[in-house]
């Protein structure tokens, strides 16, 4: 017991005979936690009772606070009061995990709808898709009409409008393709028409404004270059993201060293980012979940980092051939073959276990939805897998998906009944279609 808690017992029962009464619960004293109990002994601070109330109730602090254990109030020379005192936030407990298993189900007709008006050759032979927009509002896709090909912006409903005609277009093509902030990045590739062998080599690095159609040549190999050396300049390809365009140069094919560039859109000034060191120096810069890389598959080291949820497990990110996202939602693929996803709007990690067997390779996500292709399968089809219910549904004729944002997902699909027939290509919103259920 303190001097001064001996002294108030000391004054109180001197001056009991004085006290008629103690406006106190006692018993509900007892109850409070530490903050209730500073604002009870402001509130009785500040009221005009007499000197021996307010001993007494001093006291009985002291008191309640001997009982409960609570030495470090008794000793503390200033308590703070209540306002000064910050309050402690409730940890909200972060859901637990959940684990399903799968099952089949058919592909609703709305979604069957959706595969039929979302394809379109746009008004061509034969369309690929080359990007889409981080927002998922537009996309790229090259068009081939037999005699000549171009590069259009499709944008919602809107007609398809041309951005680029391909100079020589039975010897070039635009294969490569990324699209931000009302920009694009393509690269016009040396691809001849039913070449087979070739390895496609960027001509030109080019950057253009999507509002204006202002086309500008950040680098290129000429006819010159290309005819004055058996050994020249050689461009791995380009990509655009987050206000900059990477690409990759090195001075033979061969090299060992490639010299990484930066062309930054704020500025319109060109830099070197670094170097590229492989076996045949870094490949075309790749954006993938965790960043930029310059030599992948070889290399899943990333050069220039992209923002992840700081709730994404580090298991995800452990593994980039594994990981795909829209940029909101992800998904991966552990090492024993489960299909892992999380989002933003379910935040737990969900856990899909598939049937024995199966060997997923996941090739987009969208939302709930993980698009998938069954390494195992023989028919090599393609699925959906809703890894809200589990269900699982096959996608007819449908090939990997190779981009998603935002909810969308854009694929191409054959048009005639081999692979080497025409494409066109498909765009999913799947936003707007209905979940999977079995």
């Amino acid at each position: 017991m303190t001097d001064l808690e001996t002294a108030l017992r000391n004054t109180l029962r001197e001056r009991a005979t004085d006290i008629d009464t103690v406006p106190v619960d006692f018993a509900h004293l007892a109850s409070l936690d530490v903050l209730d109990r500073d604002q009870a002994h402001h509130l009785h601070r500040g009221r005009r009772t007499t000197w021996l109330i307010a001993a007494s109730v001093v006291a009985v602090l002291a008191v309640a606070a001997t009982v409960i254990g609570l030495g470090k109030m008794r000793s503390d020379h200033h308590v703070a009061p209540a306002t000064e005192r910050p309050s402690t936030p409730h940890a909200s407990a972060s859901p637990a995990p959940v684990q399903r298993s799968t099952c089949t189900a058919t592909l609703p007709n709305a979604w069957r709808t959706a595969l039929i008006s979302g394809t379109s050759r746009f008004g061509a032979v034969s369309t690929m898709p080359l990007a889409v927009s981080p927002d998922g509002s537009a996309m790229l896709v090259a068009r081939d009409y037999g005699s000549r090909r171009d590069v259009a912006l499709v944008r919602g409903d809107a007609p398809a409008r041309s951005v680029y005609s391909v100079p020589q277009p039975d010897q070039n093509q635009v294969v490569d393709a990324s699209m931000d902030g009302g920009h694009a990045a393509l690269d016009l590739d040396r691809l001849p028409r039913n070449a087979n062998g070739v390895i496609p080599t960027a001509r030109k690095v080019l950057l253009i404004d999507l509002s204006n159609g202002a086309i500008k040549q950040l680098d290129g190999v000429s006819d010159a270059e290309i005819a004055g050396a058996v050994e020249h300049k050689t461009i791995n390809g380009s990509l655009l993201w987050n206000g900059h365009v990477y690409w990759n140069v090195k001075k033979t094919f061969a090299s060992a060293t490639s010299t990484i560039k930066d062309y930054d859109l704020a500025t319109g000034e060109t830099s070197v980012a670094g170097q590229g060191v492989g076996q045949a120096g870094s490949g075309a810069p790749t954006l993938l979940p965790t960043g930029v890389a310059f030599n992948y598959p070889q290399s899943q080291s990333v050069a220039v980092p992209r923002t992840v949820p700081t709730d994404l497990p580090a298991a995800a990110t452990a593994d980039v051939n594994r990981l795909v996202t829209d940029g909101t939602a992800y998904a991966w693929v552990t090492k024993d073959h489960k299909v892992m996803s999380w989002g933003p709007e379910r935040n737990a990690i969900t856990t899909v276990r598939l049937p024995r067997g199966v060997l997923p390779s996941l090739q987009a996500v969208g939302g709930g939805f993980v698009f998938f292709a069954d390494e195992a399968d023989v028919r090599q089809r393609n699925f959906v897998l809703d890894v809200r219910t589990g269900a699982v549904a096959a996608l007819a004729e449908m090939q990997p998906f190779g981009y998603s944002a935002t909810g969308v997902v854009v694929g191409y699909r054959f048009v005639g009944a081999v692979k080497e027939s025409a494409t066109a290509a498909a765009r999913l919103d799947t936003r707007k279609l209905p979940e999977l259920t079995c």
